[in-house]
């Protein structure tokens, strides 16, 4: 016992080593983010003097001091310095980078998104404090401002590229005595993120020789703070650079002449069309009206196929149901609702003869039985059974074609399509003018609204078009009747006897008759499913077929006939006798720093500026 004890916790003593070294050593296998660390310091020296040209130059020295963590994460620095400042290239030309002691430190060049980036290292990692120091030059930094009528010299430090906070961010800004007498002595100094209006002291002195000097700092900067300078010159100090970086497009810049003309065109077009398609829907109108008035009717109407009433009155997923029922109440067939063998199926339908069958008809019961068809012959309906579900659509799309060869709807005309597809000439020189107008750098709203108005008129022009023929005189009478057969079937019962005994009725019926009254509900059953009453129906019929205690013949079920057992029957045949395979289809999908030389448009002095307004800063980071 005193053994085991002993080997227990000698393995739970090394688990506990093994796990404190885990957690010792976690830092070498974790994958750390490279921008973890921080600035302890950034300080720039900069030299402002003019060129002979008359441009402005300066010499800047950054000394930039890194605290990286004492593990494998960073193996340097990148410094992204702006390319551009108030769309003016600043020519930037990198001297040199070294360390605290002036020994060389390797880095790459690259300019990239307007960016001059310097990474700055080697494939080393490197640990705790990092001093960077940085010599650069750059021109046409001083640039004009309309608002305050000066030349300023605006100039974010740090700039509000980085991700790290800064200890201590200072700048020393040196004016060459040859300019510094066109020195306005309007300065100021901000700090914080972008926008930010928050003060610093910006101080001013002089050295011997004659050259002015200001200094500033700021301490504890957040990731993408910045100090910015901001010293004003007379108008015209310095020359300035041509302006060479492309502008973004802008809903000032005014268009080309033709774009708001090709706008106005195709919006006049695109509303053009929507009334022409507006005004065709009316003149076409839906049809013959039929008589208006829908009246109750309770008689099977004569010489109208069952499948085809169903697409008379846009019920297709009922034909094919409904025309097994009217086949089955007239001795056609009979419906069987269990499988007459061990195959599996569900439920079953016995062929007993073709009489009185019109051609939609037959078709369905050549699908279901063959050409070869044997009275007394069952066809069990097994599921997903897709060349039967394949036969039995055909023949409810040839129901549906004999809507208009009967004419009962007019033929379909495509000319009322017409002003849709105009709308996607529209669609398509409107976009060509977006694209054109945004060339040109403008970004006017009236091509977008033009746009609008031509997708409009496809929308619009597509709900008023004509997406099947119309209805004939002749196929409004039967819709009408059809409805009327709807409000008969869902009337109280008290109501349709009523009706049944009224001298204005097509055929009276004797009410107290049970044997006429289940004549009657299995005549008007198909009709049930067509308006999908068919519960309800069947529930009237097994209620009088058990007052007469006796059994259709023309339903064959475990339990006799309910109408539970017929829903649930009819439900499954449709889906068996209809089934159609699901499509296949495979998809893909995909997926996939601060500083810009669009600065600040106004100028810093006189109380309008703000933090990361001015040129030159950018950002940086760990790499």
């Amino acid at each position: 016992m005193r053994s085991r004890l002993r080997v227990l916790l000698t393995l739970a003593t090394v688990g506990l080593l093994s796990a404190g070294a885990a957690a010792t050593a976690a830092p070498a296998f974790a994958d750390y983010d490279t921008s973890d660390f921080e600035f302890s310091l950034f300080d720039a020296d900069y030299t402002l003097s003019q060129a002979a040209d008359g441009t402005s130059q300066l010499a800047v020295v950054e000394t930039i001091v890194a605290e990286f963590p004492e593990y494998d994460q960073n193996r340097g620095i990148i410094r992204a310095i702006p390319v551009y400042n108030q769309r003016v290239n600043l020519e930037t030309s990198v001297q040199s980078v070294v360390d605290e002691n002036g020994d060389a430190v390797p880095y790459t060049e690259t300019v990239a998104n307007d960016f001059v980036e310097l990474a700055l290292g080697t494939d080393d990692f490197v640990y705790g404090e990092q001093t960077y120091v940085i010599s650069y030059t750059q021109r046409h930094v001083v640039g004009y401002f309309e608002d305050t009528d000066d030349d300023e010299f605006y100039w974010d430090v740090n700039g509000t590229g980085f991700a790290q906070p800064f200890g201590t961010v200072s700048a020393t800004l040196t004016v060459d005595p040859a300019i510094a007498t066109a020195l306005t002595g309007e300065t100021a100094c901000f700090v914080g993120a972008t926008n930010a209006t928050d003060t610093c002291a910006l101080d001013q002195s002089s050295d011997s020789a004659g050259a002015a000097v200001y200094t500033a700092s700021a301490t504890d900067l957040a990731a993408n703070q910045t100090m910015t300078l901001v010293v004003g010159f007379a108008a015209s100090t310095f020359v300035p650079g041509e302006k060479t970086q492309p502008l973004p497009p802008s809903i000032d810049t005014a268009p080309p002449i033709w774009s708001p003309i090709v706008a106005a065109l195709t919006i006049v077009g695109a509303l053009t069309l929507m009334g022409i398609a507006i005004a065709g829907r009316v003149r076409r109108g839906d049809g013959a009206r039929g008589r208006g008035t829908i009246i109750p009717q309770y008689s099977v109407p004569k010489d109208l196929n069952v499948m085809v009433a169903a697409h008379l009155v846009d019920k297709p997923t009922t034909a094919v149901p409904a025309q097994l029922v009217s086949l089955a109440v007239r001795k056609n067939i009979r419906i069987v609702d269990y499988p007459v063998t061990a195959s599996g199926a569900e439920y079953s339908l016995q062929f007993l003869t073709t009489d009185g069958a019109d051609e939609i008809e037959s078709q369905l019961l050549t699908a279901l039985f063959g050409t070869e068809k044997t009275p007394g012959e069952v066809r069990e309906l097994a599921p997903n059974d897709a060349v039967l579900g394949a036969a039995v659509a055909a023949v409810s799309a040839a129901a549906k074609t004999a809507v208009t060869t009967t004419g009962l709807r007019e033929k379909w005309r495509p000319g009322g399509c017409l002003p849709a597809a105009l709308g996607v000439v529209f669609v398509v020189v409107a976009l060509v003018n977006i694209i054109g107008t945004v060339a040109a750098l403008s970004l006017s709203p009236w091509p977008f609204v033009s746009m609008a108005v031509a997708i409009a008129s496809i929308v619009v022009s597509s709900l008023m078009a004509q997406r099947r023929g119309l209805l004939t005189v002749a196929g409004a009478e039967q819709r009408d009747y059809l409805l009327g057969m709807q409000v008969y079937l869902k009337l109280a019962e008290q109501e349709r006897f009523r009706m049944l005994q009224s001298p204005d009725g097509a055929e009276r019926v004797d009410v107290g008759d049970t044997t006429q009254i289940i004549k009657l509900y299995e005549k008007l059953l198909p009709f049930a499913v067509i308006w999908g009453v068919e519960d309800e129906w069947s529930k009237e019929l097994e209620i009088k077929v058990a007052a007469q205690n006796t059994e259709v013949d023309w339903f064959t079920g475990r339990n006799g006939f309910t109408a539970l057992a017929l829903t649930n029957a009819l439900g499954g045949i449709s889906r068996d006798a209809s089934y159609v395979p699901a499509s296949t289809s495979s998809s893909w999908t995909s997926g996939g720093g601060g500083g810009s030389g669009f600065s600040s448009g106004f100028g810093g002095t006189g109380g309008g500026g703000f933090a990361g307004g001015g040129g030159g800063g950018g950002g940086g980071g760990g790499r």
